[in-house]
């Protein structure tokens, strides 16, 4: 007799705005590359080298909103996501300049990220 299974899904997806404080006359463009490096340096410098490789995430894709203004989507193990989230509020560089990282949404599948809840 076969068993029932069910689809889990163990990994999640995070929308994060990054904000930097440029100088007026700076003309900055970050790439997806530098966001994740700026991520994995506030994941190593909280929790150490070891959960840079525990906790693996991707930047799936970065979008430049305004002028020091980016909107990107992770994808994550939903199982170390209140570490990252506490990691990623805690970078403050990026690049060379200030910048805050701040989590906008968390969900389990990408179609959410895509909601009219959030785009209203």
């Amino acid at each position: 007799m076969a068993g029932k299974w069910t689809w889990k899904e163990d990994k999640c997806y995070m929308r994060l705005s990054v904000r930097l404080l440029l100088p007026k006359d700076a003309d900055v463009e970050v790439d997806p590359k530098q966001t994740k490096l700026a991520l994995i340096s506030g994941l190593k410098s909280v929790f150490g080298t070891i959960s840079v490789a525990r906790h693996a995430f991707d930047v799936l894709i970065q979008e430049k909103i305004a002028k020091g203004v980016y909107s990107c989507v992770l994808r994550l193990d939903s199982r170390t996501l209140s570490t990252l989230w506490g990691a990623f509020t805690m970078c403050t560089m990026l690049d060379k300049y200030p910048c805050k990282f701040q989590v906008e949404q968390v969900s389990s599948s990408l179609m959410e990220l895509a909601s009219q809840r959030y785009l209203d």
